[in-house]
Parts: C-alpha cells; sequence; structure tokens
C-alpha cells in the first residue's frame, strides 16, 4: 500500500464538519501539523508511528507465513 502525501494532504484540507474545514489553511500552526501527519512515515522518528508498519517491514515479518488472500472477512486474522 501507497501512502500518496499531497492526494491525502488534499483530501484532509476537504474535510469539512458543520460546513466548517476541519483545518483551517490560514492557520499556520494547523497546516504544520497537516504536514506532520501526513509525512509520517518519512520523517517521525523512530518508534513514534508504530501503528504504521512500511512494506519492507511488513515482508520481513510475514516472509515464512503461508500465501493468503486478504479480504473484508479475514482482516482481523491479518493484524493480531
Amino acid at each position: 500500500m501507497v501512502f500518496e502525501q499531497e492526494r491525502g494532504k488534499s483530501v484532509l484540507l476537504g474535510y469539512k464538519i458543520d460546513s466548517k474545514p476541519v483545518v483551517d489553511s490560514n492557520r499556520p500552526e494547523q497546516l504544520q501539523k497537516l504536514n506532520i501527519i501526513v509525512n509520517m512515515p518519512e520523517a517521525a522518528p523512530a518508534g513514534k508511528w508504530e501503528s504504521i508498519e512500511g512494506n519492507d517491514e511488513m515482508r520481513r515479518r510475514l516472509q515464512n507465513r503461508q500465501n493468503i488472500i486478504i479480504t473484508d472477512d479475514n482482516m482481523g486474522v491479518e493484524w493480531q
């Protein structure tokens, strides 16, 4: 899975709640936090974003497992 940073940023900037933007693009501190979020796979200090696993790490962790097709019905098994 590839996270497209610019697309992700665009989507988050487009989110609204009660017709108001979730991220106020006129507030530099909000844009700074948004940039941290969309750049987290590359920019995060080691261990900071433990819930994100990169492609190489996942392949190493699962290299000796049987190949299975991932569906909505078996995701719980994949992420124990």
